[in-house]
């Protein structure tokens, strides 16, 4: 299975977001893909289908129109991260956050920490992905303070802001298609509230 999928997966040319992290995953990916969807036809997993057996049939799912992938990785163990990302061939990576999960498996939270940072690694087919990082995105204050989600919960605002940051940090900038109007179009979706773009940047009332 993993043989074939790699395969497919190497005969395509799209961008392929893999995405990780202890938790957020499976919200931000959906946020994510409806964003991306809203441009171009878009794979997306399904449910948290996010293992060994998950991310291969993913990506045999893969349609000959699909500009877009994003792809959920899981682990329990080291180096499955790094095993699922050789598969996928990420061209960005997005990491949402690290907390003390599966430490049973990992001897410290460092070590769970450098095996879900595997994400980033060059793969042998590939270059090593961009990197997300939200955090030091230049509108993020702003954003957080002022976005509101149909969606409940205030850690759904961070796995919004992970979803628009690789559009606009990454995507934006490798395909020039994605514009602030597409990202609106694309959250509505997923139920956010009262979405304005701001011109120059960007805004929620």
């Amino acid at each position: 299975l993993r043989v074939l999928a790699a395969a497919w997966r190497g005969a395509w040319t799209g961008r392929l977001v893999g995405l990780t992290g202890s938790n957020g995953k499976t919200t931000t990916k959906d946020f994510l893909a409806s964003l991306l969807t809203a441009q171009s036809p878009c794979l997306a997993t399904r449910g948290n289908l996010n293992n060994h057996f998950g991310v291969p049939l993913t990506l045999l799912r893969r349609d000959e129109d699909d500009r877009y992938a994003v792809v959920e990785m899981g682990m329990n163990h080291r180096h499955e991260i790094s095993a699922l990302a050789e598969i996928a061939e990420p061209t960005i990576g997005v990491l949402t956050n690290v907390r003390p999960n599966h430490l049973d498996w990992h001897r410290s939270l460092e070590h769970y920490a450098a095996s879900k940072q595997a994400i980033f690694s060059a793969s042998p087919a590939c270059a090593a992905p961009r990197r997300v990082d939200a955090a030091r995105c230049p509108w993020r204050t702003d954003v957080l303070s002022e976005l509101r989600l149909s969606v409940p919960g205030t850690h759904n605002r961070e796995n919004a802001i992970d979803a628009i940051a690789t559009i606009v940090e990454h995507l934006a900038v490798v395909d020039g298609a994605l514009t602030w109007p597409t990202v609106p179009a694309g959250l509505e979706p997923r139920n956010p509230r009262n979405i304005a773009v701001v011109p120059g940047g960007v805004g929620w009332k």
